[in-house]
């Protein structure tokens, strides 16, 4: 509720609470929760077996056989993630914790971020055609998630850029776009009315099951490693920041509330950025003599 009040997405914390709170701790009264249970909750939800989403919103979760590799770790980051939306509705409903907080898993966070290199990127691309193809485009150009790509219509774009009315925080923002990304969304958008969908399927809005087989699909089609979608938002990240984009400006594009989010997967790009940078502007001293 409160979400939805602060005008955010909900997606997440109702299926975090759908699976993972909600049938263990959904009946237990406020008062009868203590450090000690939640302790328990989250150490048994790291070590469940790792769960297949349901089909259709709402649909059971059932348990896979196999065992990816860095499994264990996976799994403590995501109960790790799911801890951090119930102890957000626990502090909104002024639960406190009795003497000893929650300790959740440490040095768990997620790996280096992936992202396709240049060479990655000629070789999807050559693969691909048709509404894919500008769907793949539209995200390498732009950072966008899917789900803003999916409802941009053709008056979000102009010249200065394309205009993102709800992201994934609920909030709206505007990104910033090259000289090619410009020539690219005008050549999809020519001659359309500003009211229809900028990227379509077939004439259709793109749904997440229309992309979710395509990417590993194509990433074996053209010889590269597999990539899922997002990862085409991680690619327009990592490529700003290795080019000496500002981290704060690509923090901006991307939608993040702050930097910290962007710092946390992309500074460590910058590094060679910066030493460039020291070289070439960085104060040089006469020899001592």
């Amino acid at each position: 509720m409160a979400l939805r009040k602060g005008g955010k997405a909900t997606d997440h914390a109702e299926t975090r609470d759908a699976h993972d709170i909600g049938p263990v701790l959904g009946n237990v009264r406020l008062s009868d929760l203590n450090t000690d249970r939640l302790q328990s909750w989250l150490y048994n939800l790291a070590n469940r077996p790792r769960h297949a989403r349901g089909k259709g919103k709402g649909g059971k979760s059932k348990p896979i056989a196999s065992v990816p590799p860095d499994a264990a770790r996976k799994r403590k980051n995501s109960a790790n993630r799911t801890w951090g939306v119930l102890r957000a509705a626990l502090n909104h409903a002024g639960w406190k914790h009795d003497g000893k907080p929650v300790k959740p898993f440490q040095n768990v966070d997620a790996p280096k971020i992936r992202f396709l290199d240049n060479a990655e990127i000629e070789k999807l691309l050559a693969v691909i055609d048709g509404d894919f193809r500008n769907l793949v485009s539209a995200a390498l150009h732009s950072g966008a998630r899917f789900s803003e790509l999916a409802n941009l219509k053709v008056g979000d774009f102009t010249n200065a850029g394309i205009f993102i009315a709800k992201s994934k925080s609920g909030k709206s923002r505007h990104v910033a776009l090259t000289d090619v990304a410009v020539d690219f969304f005008t050549s999809i958008t020519k001659g359309k009315n500003a009211d229809a969908l900028l990227l379509t399927l077939n004439g259709n809005r793109w749904k997440l099951s229309n992309q979710t087989n395509r990417m590993p699909k194509a990433c074996i089609k053209a010889g590269i490693k597999h990539a899922g979608f997002h990862v085409l938002r991680h690619s327009y990240a990592s490529h700003a920041v290795m080019l000496g984009c500002p981290v704060v400006v690509v923090s901006k594009q991307l939608g993040h509330s702050g930097t910290a989010m962007t710092e946390k997967h992309y500074a460590h790009l910058s590094q060679n950025y910066v030493a460039q940078s020291i070289k070439q502007f960085g104060p040089t001293y006469t020899k001592p003599q």
